[in-house]
């Protein structure tokens, strides 16, 4: 058993002594060892440039980025800014729950156009007539996609996937003819 080296310092704060307890071995050879596989480190990649230096890796890793980038930026501009969906209305009990989903999340539908598509900030999507677009699946597809930006409507595109638009806009076009309560009067051209 080692003996005990502790000594206490002539400091006294509070009523709180100080001990000038050294450190553990394992400790002081650990410091040792990471200070000499610094110096290493410094003499392999820095003085004397054998390894692979990291800008090598950080341009390479930049390049395929940029291919990346491009590729799908060429992907984007062939498909249009719509993403594909089908031309019939969604009428399944599974896609109109999803669409009802996504249109009950905080911050999304709801805060627009109601709970039940009544309208507040935004139009009446329960009656026939259409502010934007002629009230088809094709037209609410792309006013979900790219929004109004005009009239405060944002594009949700960067922000639901495909299959999602295409199960909000069908239960959008569930809502016609539910008349709720307290529903904002028509607006736009009847279709």
């Amino acid at each position: 058993m080692a003996k005990e080296t502790n000594q206490v310092l002539n400091h006294n704060y509070d009523g709180i002594e100080e001990y000038d307890n050294p450190l553990p071995p394992w400790w002081k050879m650990l410091f040792y060892i990471t200070i000499i596989w610094g110096v290493g480190y410094l003499a392999y990649y820095h003085v004397l440039e054998i390894g692979d230096l990291q800008d090598a890796e950080y341009v390479t890793e930049m390049e395929l980025a940029e291919e990346a980038l491009q590729a799908q930026m060429a992907n984007e501009s062939s498909e249009g800014s719509t993403p594909a969906v089908p031309t019939v209305v969604l009428t399944g009990d599974d896609a109109l729950a999803a669409g009802k989903n996504i249109w009950d999340k905080p911050g999304q539908c709801t805060s627009c156009h109601g709970a039940n598509g009544e309208g507040m900030i935004g139009p009446n999507l329960t009656d026939a007539f259409w502010l934007n677009g002629d009230g088809s699946l094709d037209s609410v597809v792309e006013i979900v996609t790219v929004g109004v930006p005009a009239k405060g409507m944002i594009p949700w595109a960067g922000t639901l996937r495909p299959e999602e638009i295409k199960y909000v806009s069908s239960y959008v076009l569930s809502l016609k003819g539910s008349n709720p309560d307290n529903a904002r009067p028509p607006q736009g051209k009847k279709f």
